[in-house]
């Protein structure tokens, strides 16, 4: 898989429609340690259907750190992101780096032509052979 190819994998909805070029996203929080704090953390991405492309999780007495890193965010969404994450009660701070998701080879319309050949894949029937059905015989 090239590095386009990639970047169309991770995009996200804002980024196919033309919007924005795709971001990495790194959320640095600052935490209470708590069971349930890092499944809250990340309900936001699951939400959006997406998977962290890097997610790190330390503990430092009673201060828990995690950096979640996501490709293909577009601004708006990653500040969206960062902002739920710091309305939690037991969040104590978020800092939100953002880097070019895509190499500085990769050009907005190469990535929206990409984009549109895949949902084109995906629309295309694809060839499957099911295998036949035994009947089943009653004995009579």
């Amino acid at each position: 898989m090239n590095s386009l190819d990639a970047a169309v994998l991770f995009a996200d909805t804002d980024v196919q429609r033309g919007q924005d070029l795709p971001l990495r996203a790194s959320f640095n929080i600052t935490t209470e340690v708590e069971p349930e704090v890092l499944c809250r953390l990340l309900s936001y991405f699951t939400q959006l259907g997406l998977v962290p492309e890097r997610i790190v999780a330390c503990q430092h007495n009673d201060l828990l750190q995690v950096t979640i890193e996501q490709l293909g965010l577009s601004l708006p969404r990653a500040n969206v992101i960062a902002q739920k994450m710091r309305s939690q009660v037991s969040v104590f701070e978020v800092a939100l780096e953002l880097t070019s998701g895509l190499p500085d080879s990769v050009t907005k319309a190469e990535m929206t032509t990409a984009a549109w050949r895949q949902d084109d894949a995906f629309a295309q029937p694809q060839n499957r052979q099911v295998a036949p059905q035994r009947s089943q015989q009653t004995a009579g």
